[in-house]
């Protein structure tokens, strides 16, 4: 068994993809850090929690996502293999499951129709981080995508060479 320790950054400031609105330091009702569940993709159907929670906190202009992935487990393996592609980036969820996601993604499409929406770019107030979803695609457009930061085989931590280094530079910018 091996244990991966992966990172990955949304910014603050920048527009959501989906309807423009943006994060602020503000946003979190003025917490600064915290932990939630992790899954994947909350707006597919896929029910998967992984076994470990995710640490987050606000760091300069973005909130940074810690994760720890065992690759002991298929799904979390699976995530892994895409980690390692730099195909994924997070997104979090303001419902405590990605069923409860699903549901209010729906509800929202219902109010909404599929008619042409109009969005006005707005600060996003009072967001809580009730989950952290792997997804393919940045809903908030994000510098680089989620990529591990070290291993742990049973012989203690070891750092990817070079990424401590790629995490100082892309923090300063």
């Amino acid at each position: 068994m091996t244990r991966y320790l992966v990172v990955g950054r949304v910014p603050l400031n920048r527009q959501r993809v989906s309807d423009g609105a943006y994060l602020t330091e503000d946003s979190f009702r003025g917490l600064k850090a915290g932990s939630a569940p992790v899954c994947r993709s909350h707006w597919r159907e896929d029910g998967y929690t992984c076994k470990h929670s995710a640490a987050w906190a606000l760091d300069g202009d973005g909130l940074t996502v810690v994760h720890l992935l065992d690759d002991e487990r298929p799904q979390e393996r699976a995530l892994l293999d895409e980690v390692r592609e730099g195909r994924l980036f997070w997104s979090y969820g303001q419902q405590g499951t990605p069923d409860a996601t699903r549901q209010a993604i729906a509800q929202q499409a219902a109010q909404h129709g599929q008619g042409g929406r109009v969005y006005w770019p707005s600060a996003l107030k009072s967001q809580t981080v009730a989950h952290w979803a792997y997804v393919p695609v940045a809903n908030f457009t994000q510098d680089a995508p989620i990529y591990i930061l070290g291993t742990d085989s049973g012989a203690g931590w070891r750092l990817e060479s070079g990424v401590l280094s790629q995490y100082e530079t892309w923090n300063r910018t």
